[in-house]
Formats: structure tokens, C-alpha cells, sequence
């Protein structure tokens, strides 16, 4: 089977994420902003991952769609 390039850019992106604010959390002591960066960051990979296993297209549309606004939120 062919590798998943969104998958496994999003996967890379949240272990980025997670170490970028395992930094903040320890260099900077901020903690609010980080932990709703964490979240975002890591909602892209996970609604990705499950849109994978999606019963229909709407489903599966309305993953990505979750993911992209999840994406955008971490942008923010």
C-alpha cells in the first residue's frame, strides 16, 4: 500500500507541535496559549487519522473539513 502523504505530514506536524511546547511549557513557563496550541495542532492528525475509517463521504468530508479548521486555529 502507498504510503499517506497528508497522514503522515500531519502525524510529523503534531510531534513538531508537541515538542515545540514541551519547550515553551519549560523555557517560558507559559502554559495557557501552549496547551490550546497542543490541542489544535494535535486535532489535525487525529481528525485525519479518522476520516480514514469513515462510514460515508459526508463523513469522511466533514473530518477534513474538522481537520483544516483545526489547522487553521493552530495558525492563528
Amino acid at each position: 500500500m502507498k504510503p499517506n502523504i497528508i497522514k503522515t505530514k500531519s502525524f510529523d506536524f503534531s510531534v513538531s507541535i508537541i515538542q515545540f511546547c514541551a519547550e515553551i511549557q519549560k523555557n517560558e513557563r507559559e502554559f495557557v496559549i501552549s496547551k490550546q496550541l497542543l490541542r489544535s495542532a494535535t486535532s489535525v492528525s487525529a481528525n485525519i487519522s479518522e476520516s480514514q475509517d469513515s462510514y460515508s463521504r459526508k463523513e469522511f468530508a466533514f473530518k477534513l473539513q474538522l481537520s483544516l479548521k483545526e489547522a487553521r486555529e493552530s495558525m492563528h
